[in-house]
Parts: C-alpha cells; structure tokens; sequence
C-alpha cells in the first residue's frame, strides 16, 4: 500500500516541456507536417487546440485535432 503520493502537475520536480515540445513535432509529422521543435517548444503549455492552431494552420476537423492530440499523448514521457 502507498504511504504517500507526489504530483508534479506544473513541473516543479522534472522539466519535462523538451519532451513535451518532441511529442508534438512527432504527432505533426505523423500528419505529414513538418513543424520545428523551436517552434512548438515555446507554446508548450497553451493548451492543445492553441497548440495546433499555432502550429498547423489550415487544421480544421476536430477529428484532426483528436487525433494529433491523442499521438502527442502517445509519445510523450511516461513516468514510473
């Protein structure tokens, strides 16, 4: 049984925005984007639909969205 749990809900304890801004370049070019890590990395934070609006322009279909949101997800670090 756990004694104790640690949430790390806005990075204190691992800064894990590079990983983050990574995910995301993948799930762009999972859709045949081409977006650069210096791009996304500084919007990591705003949310997903911001995110993607900022960086994929002309993405419309909230099925895209899903779908480029739901594979950032996949990439991203996992802890434990």
């Amino acid at each position: 049984m756990y004694q104790a749990v640690i949430f790390d809900v806005d990075g204190t304890l691992v800064d894990s925005n590079d990983a983050h801004a990574q995910a995301w370049v993948f799930a762009t070019s999972e859709s045949g984007r081409r977006v650069e890590f210096s791009r996304v990395r500084p919007l990591i934070g705003i949310g997903a639909a911001k995110l993607i609006d900022s960086t994929a322009r002309g993405i419309s279909s909230s099925t895209t969205i899903c779908r480029l949101s739901n594979a950032a997800c996949r990439s991203a670090p996992r802890s434990g």
